[in-house]
């Protein structure tokens, strides 16, 4: 909900969003709803990790899945 608050707060038109989020089960509609969000702004495409996927340890170490995502993006 902080995000969706300070989405609601700040005039994104015309700037660019890139989603990004943590789940520990699976994927929500939380990128969706980002996206949703800010229907003014341009979107790269949006990431969720699920902490699920190693146990919830080491997601402070270097990601792959991270990594793989930014190049995609251009970063």
């Amino acid at each position: 909900m902080p995000v969706f608050t300070f989405l609601e707060q700040y005039d994104l038109k015309d700037k660019t969003v890139i989603p990004f989020c943590t789940a520990y089960s699976g994927p929500s509609s939380t990128l969706r709803d980002i996206v949703s969000a800010t229907p003014q702004s341009n979107h790269l495409d949006g990431i969720c990790i699920m902490t699920k996927e190693q146990g919830g340890k080491d997601m402070d170490k270097k990601h792959p899945k991270i990594d793989k995502w930014l190049t995609g993006i251009g970063f």
